[in-house]
């Protein structure tokens, strides 16, 4: 699921920097799609940890993007703060967790930037 929402993204799409490996997690500020989906040729690499033997310039099971950065949040927004909003509520963040990347509604970008700063 992660990897077609990543390979949807477009040159231009803002996106949330969420810290997933962090304690706290959190949205700590925006960046912008600087290039669209290509192949991730560390999994094609026996050196790299991310290399899987079943990917290849043929199967090309895994994508990346290249990202620019926009700008920090002046407020960190942790995940239990986040949750608490009922207005975003309804964001996938809350249902699949788990998930590096996922689209999110206009209206939920917009309050998280404004709540950002």
């Amino acid at each position: 699921m992660a990897r077609n929402f990543l390979r949807a993204m477009q040159v231009g799409d803002r996106c949330i920097f969420y810290h997933s490996n962090a304690k706290p997690s959190g949205a700590a500020g925006i960046c912008v799609v600087a290039k669209a989906h290509y192949p991730d040729h560390t999994a094609w690499d026996p050196s790299s940890p991310y290399h899987d033997p079943k990917d290849g310039p043929e199967v090309q099971r895994w994508s990346m993007v290249d990202m620019r950065y926009e700008r920090t949040f002046s407020h960190f927004l942790p995940l239990d703060e986040l949750r608490g909003i009922p207005e975003l509520s309804g964001m996938m963040l809350f249902s699949h967790g788990r998930l590096s990347v996922q689209p999110v509604a206009d209206e939920h970008f917009a309050l998280i930037e404004r709540l950002g700063g």
